[in-house]
């Protein structure tokens, strides 16, 4: 509780301030004989709050809470209603005492997360099973609170605080285990959450102090409403003999305040006349205060214009990626490898990532499109491998049940075989390439493997300068102005100047700004001024944003002409496949004839690098040659590929690529 008290003392601190500062108002007591109200009054207040809980909870060491488990509950919050009256005397008609009564609810819940525990599944896989403890609470408290208010400024708003106790109404409790997540995991109940203890626990009288805001809104004789904000803390727990938990919060609400009426005086005895003085000559009126302003922008030819000319430009980056028609197994294993699954960790590249959606992409177009697939399922020729018979199978029959049942494929549009060693295989010799060789090959007669095509859209606005020409017309000379810009319900920018009004105002927009100008036809604006004298005048009006569509997201995507994926190659092979010629075709028709071609090759790092580099050409030549008149330069990068891969089979061929850079013009 030492702790919690040193803890709160700069807030105790903060109170006294406000009391000291308010001495100098003392003599101005609200509640004179000339004033209609007495200066006590009182009402009823009502609200919602949310409440954080601090400290901990050990209910190892209480058995009644936990149940018998153990561990530390060290957070967690809630939130719940408020209602009460209060009575307050105003000193003066700055300064007020008062106290309230308050029914609060804390209820809420605090948590701790568990070890994670680990189950092997049915495939052979370890799965961490993540769970908390977590102690459900029903904790209303009745408080009382004492404070002092003070009104720092000239409108009715209030700075209130003092010192807060509360006496909890016998908090009851539930004590349970709770597994996280979506997964398929329950305890012996059949659920996610086992409870082992609940009832009522004792509890301790809490201290604190209380901070806020609040502001009156008259209603017409002796009524007010008077809204507000708190923050309060305690500097001790809840629950006997329990460090926590320590209950602080933030509590809305809205008052009903009721002030007392004097009684009416006596009327006089007699009423005697006193002769009435003359009139004080009038004082001169100083002229009128009037301003001028006109807004306009200035064009890239450098005239100016009555209305705020805004530009948008739509581009498109188009992302193809070409699937593999494999599914790559590890040594020995007839399931699907995790790196398949829905939920990836750490960085992939883009293509390889697209790839490991394989599966889903495959199911979705089955059932969008129809269509059947052959699986074939191979083995890698070891010895390992070798001596498991229908391993080849088994590995097809896993992906054909994937389909099935989540997708729900019909069973007879899907054709399950094996083979030893794939067709086209890798050289076994090599360090890694016999990975490649175990897998299930996807073939299909119709498109559903056909590149996945996405369009990126990146859109600029640009706006021309805006500029404010003002002039005052009459009256003193202005001391302070502010001019408001807005558009629909944005605020754009406020600009205040604390000196005479210029002759231009350079309102020019920054990229942020021009952002929010894409929907609003006008920007509406405001000029507000004052002079030496306190006179204010307003003036207001709106620019009409004139807004030009530069290229269309139609036209953009028409004459994209930025290829992010590469195309692929089999294993040792420089020979262009037809889905990828099917891309490149598409590729080239969006190209302008003065296009410069820079074609890069790349091979894997499997065997020697010179004959890869060689390849890595072969392969670039063969792109090459579907884009007869272009300006091409080929480059043989070899293995030295820019994302190189994790070391896994699809990894591989993905850098078996060409990439193409387009430059126009002589770029």
């Amino acid at each position: 509780m030492m702790t919690g008290m040193r803890r709160y003392r700069d807030a105790f601190s903060l109170a006294l301030l406000i009391l000291f500062a308010a001495g100098d108002l003392a003599a101005q007591q609200e509640g004179g004989s000339d004033s209609p109200w007495l200066p006590l009054s009182f009402g009823i207040a009502g609200g919602v709050g949310m409440s954080s809980y601090g400290g901990s909870v050990d209910i190892g060491a209480n058995p009644a809470l936990g149940g018998g488990a153990c561990g530390l509950l060290d957070g967690g919050g809630g939130s719940g209603i408020a209602f009460g009256a209060f009575a307050e005397y105003r000193i003066t008609p700055r300064v007020a005492l008062g106290a309230r009564g308050m029914l609060e609810n804390y209820s809420g819940t605090m948590t701790a997360d568990l070890a994670p525990t680990f189950l092997r599944v049915s495939s052979g896989a370890v799965i961490p099973i993540a769970s908390q403890h977590r102690m459900d609470l029903d904790l209303p408290v009745q408080t009382f609170e004492l404070y002092a208010a003070y009104a720092p400024f000239s409108f009715p708003l209030r700075v209130a605080a003092g010192p807060k106790i509360g006496i909890p109404s016998s908090p009851s409790f539930t004590f349970a285990e709770e597994i996280e997540g979506d997964g398929e995991f329950s305890f012996a109940n059949g659920t996610k959450r086992q409870e082992y203890a609940s009832g009522t626990a004792d509890a301790s009288m809490i201290f604190g102090l209380h901070l806020g805001v609040d502001y009156e809104l008259p209603l017409g004789g002796p009524f007010a409403l008077q809204p507000g904000v708190a923050f309060f803390t305690h500097a001790n727990g809840i629950l006997a003999g329990e460090e926590g938990p320590v209950v602080s919060g933030i509590r809305a609400t809205l008052g009903l305040h009721y002030r007392l009426r004097r009684a009416a005086p006596d009327p006089p005895i007699a009423i005697t006349y006193e002769p009435t003085p003359p009139p004080a000559p009038p004082e001169p009126e100083a002229d009128a205060l009037a301003v001028s302003i006109r807004p306009y922008s200035v064009d890239p030819g450098g005239a100016e214009r009555e209305t705020l000319e805004v530009r948008v430009k739509n581009g498109i980056t188009i992302d193809e990626t070409p699937l593999l028609p494999y599914i790559f197994f590890d040594k020995g294993r007839s399931a699907i490898p995790e790196r398949y699954s829905a939920v990836r960790g750490g960085e992939t590249p883009h293509n390889i990532a697209v790839y490991r959606d394989i599966l889903d992409i495959l199911g979705e177009r089955m059932t969008r499109d129809g269509g059947k697939v052959r699986l074939t399922g191979t083995i890698d020729g070891s010895a390992t491998e070798s001596a498991q018979a229908g391993l080849a199978l088994d590995r097809a029959r896993a992906i054909a049940t994937y389909l099935q049942q989540r997708w729900g494929i019909a069973e007879d549009r899907i054709e399950v075989t094996s083979r030893g060693l794939p067709a086209n295989r890798a050289n076994p010799e090599l360090p890694g390439a016999d990975a490649e060789n175990r897998r299930v090959e996807i073939t299909t007669e119709s498109d559903l493997l056909a590149t996945v095509r996405r369009a990126d859209t990146t859109r600029t606005i640009t706006a021309a300068p805006l500029y404010f020409e003002t002039r005052r017309e009459s009256g003193e000379e202005i001391s302070n102005w502010r001019l408001d810009l807005r558009a629909g319900s944005k605020t754009i920018r406020d600009v205040v100047g604390a000196s005479a009004l210029p002759g231009r105002v350079d309102a020019t927009l920054t990229q942020s700004e021009v952002d929010r100008l894409l929907r609003p036809e006008v920007i509406r604006w405001k000029l507000k001024a004052t002079n030496v004298s306190g006179m204010t005048v307003e003036e207001s009006g709106t620019i009409p944003i004139e807004r030009r569509v530069e290229q269309t997201e139609r036209q953009a995507l028409e004459d994209a002409t930025t290829l992010r994926t590469p195309v692929l190659f089999p294993y040792n092979s420089a020979v262009v496949g037809p889905t990828e010629q099917a891309t490149l075709a598409a590729f080239r028709d969006r190209l302008p004839a003065e296009s410069k071609l820079l074609i890069i090759g790349y091979a894997d790092d499997l065997g020697a690098a010179d004959y890869n580099r060689a390849l890595s050409r072969r392969r670039a030549e063969a792109v090459a040659a579907l884009f007869p008149g272009y300006d091409i330069t080929i480059e043989a990068a070899g293995e030295n590929h820019p994302n190189r891969g994790d070391g896994t089979p699809e990894a591989r061929f993905y850098e078996r690529t060409v990439s193409i850079v387009v430059g126009e013009n002589g770029e």
